[in-house]
C-alpha cells in the first residue's frame, strides 16, 4: 500500500479495480466514482486487464455523467461542489489532456475557497485522488514544465486551505518537497506569478509558525502524525525564495523570513548542523544557504539585508545614532559561529556540504557588502570576528591536499571567502597574512605553489588562479613597507629580527616565482594570474637590501630572457610579456601623471648594461621583422622608450634604423606603429628623459619630418565616403588645406607624399560625381590642379612624378564620372601642354606618368571640345606615337637591343604598353562628325594606327601586354574615323593582312598546341578583325590580296572562320569586297571556287535583307552571272 492509499477510499469496488497491486487506468468520471463507493456497487465487476492498445484522443466522461454535463455547468456556481475534477488522466494521456485535467483541478479549488465549504476529509477525497494521478503521469508531467508548473501551483493552492487537520498538509508539503527537490535536480524550470510566489511564501511560512515551528518531527520523539515536517516546510520555503526570489518584496522577505524564519532555525539548530547528525538536517541547511545566496546576489534584496534602513535609527541621549542592519548582524554572526563549529569541531573537508554553503553566503555577503559601500563603525568588529573565527579554518584547508574533488570543492570556497575578507576588510587581514607570509613562509608558501598541483591533469584549473590571486591580494595588502622602514633611522636595521624575518620570506617568494620561468624549471605557470601577482612583487615591494636586489633583478632577467627563448611555451612568453609591460610603467595615473618604471627594473637596467643592450636591440630586430613575438616587444619598447628613453635609444643608430624600415615598408598597421613609437618616445622625453634632449639633438627634425610622413600616409588611405562626409561638415577644406601645405616642404620626401595623397583624394572625392557638391567640386578641382601644376615643375623628379600621377587620377576620376565640368577647359589645356613636355624629361618614372596622365587628359580635352581641342589631340598623337616608335625598334632592332641596358629595355617596354593604352583613350574620344580639316586630326590617327599595325604584325617579338593594348586601341576607333582613315591612305589595308594572317595561325593549330598567351593573343584577335571587315573598302580588300605572305590557305580560313564563327556579325559588304578583288586579280584567277564561294555568299545575305522589289531582282540576276561562271 502506497503512502497516499490512507487518504482513499477503500471501498470493494475499488478492490474490484485493482489489478495485481495497481489501480486500473481506464477514464473514470471522479463523482461516479465516489457515488458508487458510499453505496457499495461494483461487487460483480469482472477482473480483467484494461486493453492497453486502445488509445483515447481524448478525456470522454462517463456516458451516465455526460448528458447531466450542461446542468452541473449551469449550476456550478449556486451548488456545492467537490473539490475533485470530472475525470482523471489515464496513463496513455497526452500532454494536452493532463494540462486541461489540472486547469480544471484548480478551477475547483477555487471555487471551494469562495464557497468556504466546511473542512473535513471527505471534502479532499478528490485530492487524494490527484496525489495518486501524480504518480501515475510523473512522466508527462516531468517533461513538461507547464505542467510542473500547474502541479505545484495546486499544490501551494491546497497549502492555503486552513484545515485544523494537518495530517493532510503535512501530506501536501511531502508531495511539494519532492517535486521541488525534483525540478532542482533536473533543472526544471517552473513560472509562478508575482502573486502567487508571494501568497505561497506566506503560506508555508504561516504553517511553519501554526505546525512545524511548535515541535520538530524529528527530535522530539513524542511527536505525532498530525505535525508537519518542519524541516519539509523549510526547505519548501527555501527552494521558492531561491527560485523567485526576484518576484519578492525585499523588505519582507528580510523580516519575516530571513530575521524570523532561517536565521532562527540555523541558531537553534547549530550543534546538530555542526556534526551533521541527521542527513536532513544537512539537506536543510543547504537549501536555506542556496536562498540566502540567492537573496545576496539580488542588488534589492541584498540592500534590505545588508543595508542599515530608516527603523534601524536609534536614539542615545537625544542624539541619532546609526546601527548596522539586525538582519546582517545575525546574518554574520550565525555563519562565523558554524564556520568556527565546523573547524573546532571535525576536520574541514568531512564537512564539505556544510562548509562550502557557509562559505558561499559569508563571501555572497561580504561582496554585497563591498558593491553597496557601507563602512559603518561596527566594520572593524566584523571584519575581526570573521577573520578570527577563520584564521584556523583556512590555515586547515591550505594544509589540506587536495586529492578528491570534495577537497577541492571546500579549498575553493574557503580561497574565495578569504578573498572576499581581504577586499572588505584589508587591515584585519594582516594577521592571517603574517602567518602565511611571514611568521611560516617556508610552511605555507610552498603550498600556493605546489608542483604536483601545477603539473597533474586532475587538477581544477580555477583552483590554481584563485591561490596566485590569493597571494597577490595578500601581497598588495600587507605594509611591507612599514615593516621595512620601522627601523629605518638606525644604522643596525639590517640586525632586526622583524626586518630580516620579511626580508627573508620576501626573498624567499622572488626566488619561488623566478624558478618558474628558468629553462630547467619542470614546473611552469599556466595561469595568467601570475602576471598581476609578478606586477605586484616588482611594483609594490621595496628592494632595501642587496639580497631582496639580487633575487627581484634574477626574476627581471628571467623574464627577459623567456620572451626570446625559443623553447618556451606561448602561455609562459605571454605572461612574461605581460608582466614586463605592467612593470614598466609609461601608463596614466588615476590623477593623469604618467607612472614610471619600477625599481627593480630601473636597477636592472642601469647594472646589467650587457644584458639590457641585448634585450633591447632584440626588441627593435623582433619589431622590424614582425615575427611571432612582435607585439609582445612593441609593447614592452613602447613602455621602455616612456619610462627609460636614454636607455631605449643608446643605440641612436639601431632606433632610427627601425623608424626608416617602418616608413619604407608602407602600410597603415606600420604607419600606426611609427606614429606610436615616436608618440612614445616623445613622452618618455618629456617626463623622464633628463639628458635626453643633449644626446639627440637631431630629434626635433626627425621627428617632425617622421610626423607628416605618417599624416600623408593616412590621408592616402580615406576613402571617398570619408572625404564626402567632412565635405558635408564643411571641414574638408581644412583637411585639403594640410596636405596642399606639404607640397612646399623643404624635405622632397614630403612633397612626394603630399602630390600622392592628393592623387588619391582625386580618385575618391570626383570618382564618384558629387553631383550634390558640384560648386565645391570645381573650386576644391581649381586648387588642387594649381598647386599640382606647381609641382609638377618641382626640381626632384620623384615630385614631379608624383605630382603629374595625381593629375592623371584627376583626369581619369572626371572621365570615369562624366563630370567634365568640375575642370574648367582652360586648366585642362594647361594640363595637356605641360604633360606633353614632360613626355621629354630625362626621368623615366616622369615619363611614364605623364605617358598614362595625357591618355585621360587628351580624353576630357575631346569631350569638352573647346576650340584648340584637335590641336592638342594631333599633339598628343603625334608624341605618343613617337614614344610607341621608339619602343617598338628597342624591341626589334637587335643592334640597340644589345646597347641598352635590362632596366632601359624594361622601361621602354613599358613606355610602349603606356603609349598603347593611351593612344587608345584619344582614339577613342575623337568625334564622330570630325572632318579631315579639324587641324588634320585625321592625319595624326593614320600615323597612329599604321605604327599600332605594326605592333600586331611584330607580334612575336613583343610583349603579350604590348600587343593585346595595340590591338584594343585599333578596336577603339569609331567606324566613321575608320573610313576616313581608309580614304586618306590604305593602312587598314595592311592592318586586315596581319589580323587574317595571325587569324590563320590560329585556326591551323587544332590541336591547341601553342601556349595560352597565344589563345589569349587569338581571342582578342577575332574581335579587332570584325571591326576591321567593318570599315574596310575594296581598295583594302585588293591591298590584302596583292600581299604575297596571303594565299589560299589563309583566305579559305578567312572564309570559314567569317561563316562560321562570327555569327552573322559580319556584312555582306565584307564578303563582296573580297570577291570582287579576287575576280579583279590575275594571282587568283586559277581559284574560280574561291571567288563563288565569297560572292554566293554576299548574294545569299543580301537576298535575306529583302526578299521582293527591283534590288532582289537585281540580285538575282547577280547570282545568275556568278553561276554561268
Amino acid at each position: 500500500m502506497s503512502r497516499w492509499d490512507s487518504l482513499r477510499p477503500t471501498s470493494n469496488e475499488e478492490k474490484g479495480r485493482r489489478i495485481d497491486g495497481k489501480l486500473d487506468t481506464k477514464t473514470v468520471n471522479a463523482d461516479e466514482y465516489h457515488k458508487v463507493s458510499d453505496k457499495g456497487q461494483q461487487q460483480g465487476r469482472h477482473r480483467q486487464k484494461p486493453d492497453r492498445n486502445i488509445v483515447h484522443s481524448r478525456l470522454t466522461p462517463h456516458p451516465k455523467v455526460r448528458s447531466r454535463k450542461k446542468n452541473e455547468e449551469a449550476s456550478l456556481s449556486s451548488k456545492p461542489c467537490r473539490s475533485r475534477p470530472r475525470s482523471r488522466p489515464r496513463m496513455c494521456a497526452n500532454i494536452g489532456e493532463i494540462q486541461r485535467y489540472l486547469q480544471e483541478l484548480r478551477e475547483r479549488i477555487a471555487v471551494h475557497f469562495r464557497q468556504q465549504q466546511s473542512s473535513t476529509l471527505e471534502n479532499y477525497q478528490g485530492t487524494a485522488l490527484f496525489l495518486k494521478d501524480i504518480e501515475e503521469v510523473q512522466t508527462i508531467i516531468t517533461t513538461n514544465e507547464q505542467c510542473y508548473s500547474d502541479v505545484c501551483g495546486i499544490l501551494l493552492d491546497l497549502l492555503e486551505v486552513k484545515s485544523e487537520n494537518s495530517e493532510f498538509s503535512s501530506v501536501v508539503v511531502l508531495v511539494l518537497e519532492e517535486k521541488l527537490r525534483h525540478a532542482q535536480d533536473h533543472a526544471i524550470k517552473f513560472t509562478l506569478s508575482k502573486l502567487q510566489a508571494i501568497k505561497a511564501v506566506n503560506t508555508l511560512n504561516h504553517l511553519y509558525g501554526s505546525f512545524g515551528g511548535r515541535r520538530d518531527a524529528s527530535t522530539d520523539s513524542h511527536a505525532t502524525t498530525q505535525t508537519i515536517d518542519s524541516k519539509s516546510l523549510i526547505i519548501c520555503m527555501a527552494m521558492l525564495v531561491q527560485t523567485q526570489a526576484n518576484k519578492l518584496p525585499a523588505e519582507d522577505t528580510a523580516r519575516s523570513i530571513v530575521l524570523r524564519t532561517f536565521l532562527p532555525y540555523l541558531e537553534k539548530q547549530q550543534e546538530e548542523i555542526c556534526h551533521c547528525y541527521h542527513e536532513k538536517t544537512t539537506r536543510v541547511f543547504v537549501s536555506i544557504c542556496q536562498a540566502l545566496v540567492q537573496l545576496l546576489h539580488d542588488q534589492g534584496h541584498a540592500s534590505s539585508i545588508l543595508a542599515p534602513l530608516v527603523q534601524d535609527i536609534a536614539l542615545n541621549n537625544g542624539m541619532e545614532c546609526t546601527v548596522v542592519n539586525p538582519t546582517r548582524v545575525k546574518l554574520l554572526s550565525v555563519m562565523s559561529h558554524i564556520l568556527d563549529a565546523v573547524s573546532r569541531n571535525v576536520h574541514p573537508g568531512s564537512q564539505q556540504a556544510v562548509t562550502n554553503s557557509a562559505c558561499e553566503v559569508v563571501t555572497a555577503a561580504l561582496d554585497s557588502i563591498r558593491k553597496l559601500k557601507q563602512t559603518p563603525v561596527t566594520i572593524v568588529d566584523e571584519g575581526s570576528t570573521l577573520s578570527g573565527s577563520l584564521q584556523l579554518s583556512l590555515l586547515s584547508v591550505l594544509e589540506l591536499r587536495p586529492t578528491v574533488q570534495a577537497d577541492l570543492e571546500t579549498r575553493i570556497a574557503y580561497v574565495k571567502l578569504c578573498r572576499s575578507l581581504l577586499a572588505c576588510y584589508p587591515n584585519c587581514m594582516t594577521g592571517i597574512g603574517w602567518k602565511l607570509l611571514v611568521e611560516d613562509y617556508n610552511k605555507y608558501l610552498p603550498l600556493f605553489f605546489d608542483p604536483s598541483m601545477h603539473n597533474s591533469n586532475d587538477v581544477v584549473e580555477p583552483l590554481i588562479d584563485m591561490n596566485i590571486e590569493l597571494l597577490a591580494d595578500f601581497v598588495e595588502v600587507l605594509p611591507w613597507k612599514r615593516w621595512l622602514n620601522q627601523d629605518i633611522s638606525h644604522k643596525n636595521r639590517g640586525t632586526s629580527g622583524l626586518f630580516r624575518k620579511v626580508t627573508s620570506a620576501l626573498e624567499s617568494l622572488f626566488s619561488i616565482v623566478s624558478e618558474d620561468f628558468q629553462p630547467s624549471s619542470t614546473r611552469f605557470p599556466k595561469s595568467r594570474s601570475y602576471s598581476r601577482l609578478m606586477k605586484t612583487l616588482l611594483t609594490d615591494i621595496p628592494v632595501c637590501n642587496d639580497g631582496l636586489k639580487q633575487t627581484a633583478t634574477q626574476l627581471w632577467q628571467s623574464l627577459a630572457c623567456v620572451i626570446f627563448d625559443p623553447s618556451s611555451s606561448e602561455s609562459k612568453v605571454q605572461l612574461a610579456a605581460d608582466s614586463l609591460v605592467q612593470s614598466s610603467g609609461g601608463y596614466s595615473s588615476p590623477s593623469g601623471e604618467l607612472v614610471g618604471m619600477c625599481e627593480v627594473g630601473r636597477i636592472w637596467f642601469s647594472e646589467k648594461r650587457e644584458a639590457s643592450g641585448i634585450f633591447i636591440e632584440r626588441l627593435f630586430d623582433s619589431i622590424a621583422s614582425q615575427n611571432n613575438g612582435w607585439k609582445h616587444s612593441f609593447e614592452i619598447l613602447v613602455a621602455l622608450l616612456k619610462t627609460l628613453p636614454n636607455v631605449a635609444v643608446e643605440n641612436w643608430f639601431s632606433y632610427r634604423v627601425l623608424l626608416e624600415r617602418l616608413s619604407r615598408s608602407g602600410g597603415i598597421d606600420r604607419t600606426t606603429l611609427y606614429l606610436d613609437i615616436l608618440e612614445a618616445f616623445a613622452s618618455g622625453r618629456r617626463d623622464f628623459g633628463d639628458d635626453v634632449s643633449q644626446s639627440h639633438e637631431d630629434f626635433v627634425d626627425f621627428a617632425c619630418t617622421t610626423i607628416h610622413r605618417c599624416i600623408l600616409s593616412i590621408y592616402s588611405y580615406f576613402l571617398g565616403v570619408d572625404w564626402r562626409q567632412l565635405a558635408e561638415k564643411e571641414k574638408l577644406r581644412i583637411h585639403l588645406h594640410r596636405i596642399i601645405m606639404q607640397c612646399n616642404a623643404a624635405s622632397a620626401k614630403l612633397r612626394e607624399l603630399a602630390c600622392k595623397a592628393i592623387g588619391e583624394f582625386c580618385t575618391q572625392f570626383f570618382g564618384e560625381g558629387n553631383s550634390a557638391i558640384v560648386f565645391t567640386s570645381r573650386t576644391i578641382a581649381e586648387e588642387v590642379c594649381a598647386q599640382l601644376l606647381q609641382s609638377s615643375k618641382d626640381s626632384h623628379p620623384t615630385v614631379r612624378a608624383m605630382a603629374i600621377f595625381a593629375l592623371g587620377n584627376l583626369a581619369d576620376s572626371v572621365r570615369a564620372s562624366e563630370t567634365y565640368h568640375v575642370l574648367d577647359e582652360e586648366i585642362v589645356c594647361a594640363i595637356v601642354q605641360l604633360v606633353i613636355e614632360a613626355l621629354n624629361d630625362r626621368n623615366d618614372k616622369v615619363v611614364g606618368n605623364a605617358i598614362r596622365c595625357v591618355g585621360h587628359a587628351g580624353f576630357v580635352v575631346l569631350k569638352q571640345k573647346s576650340s584648340s581641342a584637335f590641336g592638342l589631340a594631333r599633339q598628343i598623337l603625334e608624341r605618343l606615337t613617337e614614344k610607341l616608335s621608339h619602343s617598338l625598334s628597342a624591341s626589334l632592332n637587335k643592334e640597340a637591343n644589345v646597347v641598352l641596358t635590362w632596366k632601359q629595355r624594361s622601361t621602354a617596354k613599358k613606355h610602349g604598353w603606356g603609349a598603347c593604352y593611351s593612344l587608345g583613350m584619344i582614339l577613342a574620344a575623337i568625334p564622330h562628325d570630325c572632318s579631315d580639316d579639324e587641324n588634320s586630326i585625321i592625319v595624326g590617327c593614320a600615323h597612329a594606327f599604321q605604327t599600332l599595325s605594326l605592333c600586331l604584325q611584330h607580334h612575336t617579338c613583343l610583349n603579350l601586354k604590348f600587343v593585346l593594348a595595340a590591338m584594343d586601341a585599333i578596336c577603339k576607333i569609331s567606324p566613321t574615323a575608320m573610313v576616313l582613315l581608309s580614304s586618306n591612305q590604305r593602312i587598314i589595308g595592311a592592318a586586315l593582312s596581319n589580323s587574317i594572317e595571325l587569324l590563320s595561325l590560329s585556326m591551323d593549330d587544332k590541336d591547341n598546341n601553342r601556349s595560352v598567351d597565344f589563345r589569349k593573343l587569338a581571342q582578342r584577335n577575332a574581335c579587332l578583325l570584325r571591326h576591321l571587315l567593318r570599315s574596310s573598302s575594296n581598295a583594302d580588300a585588293r591591298y590584302v590580296l596583292l600581299e604575297e605572305r596571303i594565299s589560299s590557305r589563309e583566305m579559305n580560313n578567312l572564309y570559314k572562320w567569317m561563316v562560321e564563327q562570327t555569327n552573322d556579325d559580319v556584312d555582306a559588304r565584307s564578303y563582296e569586297i573580297f570577291a570582287l578583288g579576287l575576280s579583279s586579280i590575275s594571282r587568283w584567277s586559277d581559284d574560280i571556287s574561291l571567288e563563288q564561294r565569297f560572292a554566293s555568299r554576299a548574294l545569299q545575305m543580301c537576298k535575306c535583307l529583302d526578299d521582293t522589289g527591283p534590288f532582289a531582282e537585281a540580285i538575282d540576276a547577280r547570282i545568275e552571272d556568278v553561276d554561268e561562271l
